[in-house]
């Protein structure tokens, strides 16, 4: 069985967000990324988002930068 190193996971909501499911993408990212794979993190761009900084580092409970 081949090793799966990367994966894209995309999402189509607000991350970070002021609802759950924002809270459960963050977290799957997360805890593939405490696995070793790679985690690329697709999100679409919201332009109520413009110009804020998201910097995912600052959640609680999110270790690994993906």
């Amino acid at each position: 069985m081949k090793e799966i190193k990367t994966i894209s996971y995309i999402a189509h909501n607000r991350v970070p967000g002021e609802k759950a499911h924002s809270i459960y993408v963050l977290k799957m990212c997360d805890a593939f990324a405490s696995n070793g794979i790679d985690v690329e993190l697709i999100v679409p761009f919201r332009f109520q988002n413009a110009g804020k900084t998201n910097d995912l580092q600052k959640i609680p409970d999110i270790k690994n930068r993906f």
